[in-house]
């Protein structure tokens, strides 16, 4: 049994397609978005905070754990329109876990650093290990929410069931 663990991870790219022409599509994510070029959490009415430029678009949902899933989208054909979307973890969590993993791994090692050959010290390199795996799996919860929110909410007024 072979396992995806791109679709596992909510990695695999998402393809849509709708009835609707590719300037209807346009016209519908612009009025459900809250036009910013930089991707953060803002109070807002709107469905999404982003932008859309030509046909590609950057979306994050509007709700309090959105921020954590970037959908990248891109919007081919103009009569029945497909969209193209990638769901990303936001760059500041994948920033702080990797610091976080690069920080804490290099005081362990500096910690026993004298005393390599001990078998504690392997006995913490695995417990380091099964933490980070689980603080990644911590983040990755919210970003499985916001992404089938997100996604949720983009069919909804495209109208794609």
């Amino acid at each position: 049994m072979k396992i995806n663990l791109k679709k596992l991870l909510g990695l695999e790219p998402i393809d849509l397609k709708t009835n609707l022409l590719k300037s209807d599509v346009e016209k519908r994510i612009k009025d459900n978005t809250f036009q910013m070029t930089s991707i953060t959490s803002v109070k807002t009415s709107k469905k999404f905070i982003g932008y859309l430029f030509y046909d590609k678009f950057k979306l994050i949902d509007s709700s309090q754990t959105g921020y954590f899933c970037v959908l990248h989208g891109k919007l081919t054909d103009d009569n029945n329109c497909k969209i193209s979307i990638k769901a990303k973890l936001h760059n500041t969590f994948l920033a702080l876990y990797i610091i976080w993993v690069i920080v804490l791994g290099s005081l362990l090692v500096w910690e026993y650093r004298d005393d390599l050959y001990n078998s504690d010290v392997y006995y913490g390199l695995i417990g380091f290990g099964i933490m980070a795996i689980l603080f990644r799996l911590f983040i990755h919860i919210p970003y499985t929410v916001a992404r089938q929110r997100a996604l949720k909410n983009l069919k909804y007024f495209l109208d794609i069931k």
